[in-house]
């Protein structure tokens, strides 16, 4: 286990590529989600900063770039988070999908490859730009929580 900081490991964020559904009501729904996710603005978020269509039925979807690693190439390097990381990776995700359900938005399956932490550890949450269904109801975080409890699982140095 070596001790390799955020800033050592290869950038993460960059492009993402959405499909665009054929159906008119679906594409409304993805383009509104984008432009909203474009609008949510939180110190523990990947900015969304602009959705290109460059391809037929794509949408490039530009996330921030900024030197960061996602939390499975810094365990990939590191093993383990220490105690404070872990407990700061999981209250800022928090914060940033309050940020995203304040916005009415949802971000969906949580996923270790979901987290980078930045320069100097920081944390931050990687919005997923795709479809998500939009029910009318405040979303769920119950499922979140028990997500990133698995994820943090047996990943913390004690």
């Amino acid at each position: 286990m070596t001790s390799a900081r955020p800033e050592d490991l290869p950038p993460a964020t960059g492009t993402v590529v959405v499909p665009v559904p054929a159906d008119a009501a679906a594409r409304e729904v993805l383009t509104a989600r984008v432009a909203a996710l474009t609008d949510v603005r939180h110190a523990h978020l990947v900015p969304v900063v602009e959705a290109r269509a460059t391809r037929p039925g794509t949408l490039d979807v530009v996330l921030a770039s900024g030197e960061a690693a996602d939390v499975p190439a810094v365990l990939a390097v590191r093993g383990r988070l220490a105690p404070a990381e872990a407990a700061a990776v999981g209250v800022n995700v928090a914060q940033a999908m309050a940020a995203l359900h304040a916005a009415g938005l949802t971000h969906g399956p949580l996923e270790p490859r979901d987290v980078v932490l930045r320069p100097g550890g920081a944390p931050a949450l990687r919005p997923r730009p795709g479809p998500r269904p939009r029910s009318g109801r405040p979303p769920r975080t119950c499922g979140h929580s028990r997500a990133w409890s698995t994820v943090c699982s047996g990943r913390v140095r004690w």
